[in-house]
């Protein structure tokens, strides 16, 4: 499935291998550099632009890639954007929105979806630093914290702890219990 993504935003994806009981993928070269700021404002929102249009495919085939993070994009020389390391990329079947497919670390799909925290912890989304179910939103969190660090050259949530930002949004903590959400306030209407 992996290897069927093809948009001009995510590096190649040529297939897994494994070797020795280890699970690779077999990624395009992209030459270039690691997204990184301070960018000018108007350089950084085009990067972000590419980025979502990358995600929208990925999205598009039922893919989440659980990761995206500055040292997993490139810039190319020309100027592209290119997503790289799907090693955590998970695929949801259409009907119900669950994890379908294997992660390359050997776990099944429903193991990491009950609870195992797989991710950079300042690039996660509340439910994913919870150890909760993932979806695209997972993604949209990333890419919003990527930018910010792209325009801003610092970590949104830098020197956070995950089991601190897991208490702050009303989750678990560290020990991949299941994320609850707070019930909201009733109406005083």
């Amino acid at each position: 499935m992996l290897a069927s993504l093809n948009h001009l935003n995510i590096a190649a994806i040529y297939g897994i291998e494994e070797s020795d009981g280890i699970m690779c993928l077999v990624l395009e070269l992209v030459e270039g550099q690691s997204l990184r700021g301070p960018l000018p404002v108007k350089q950084a929102l085009e990067y972000a632009r590419q980025l979502a249009e990358a995600l929208e495919a990925a999205h598009g085939e039922g893919i989440v890639h659980r990761d995206l993070k500055p040292a997993n994009v490139k810039v190319t020389p020309q100027g592209r954007v290119k997503v790289l390391d799907f090693g955590l990329a998970k695929a949801l079947r259409e009907s119900d929105r669950q994890p379908d497919l294997p992660s390359l670390s050997g776990a099944s799909a429903l193991e990491t979806a009950a609870g195992v925290i797989a991710g950079t912890p300042a690039y996660m989304s509340p439910e994913q630093a919870c150890g909760g179910a993932v979806d695209q939103r997972t993604d949209i969190w990333a890419l919003v914290a990527s930018s910010m660090n792209c325009s801003a050259a610092n970590e949104l949530l830098a020197g956070t702890r995950l089991n601190n930002r897991s208490r702050r949004y009303g989750g678990a903590s560290q020990t991949g219990q299941r994320y609850k959400k707070r019930p909201r306030p009733q109406s005083a209407n």
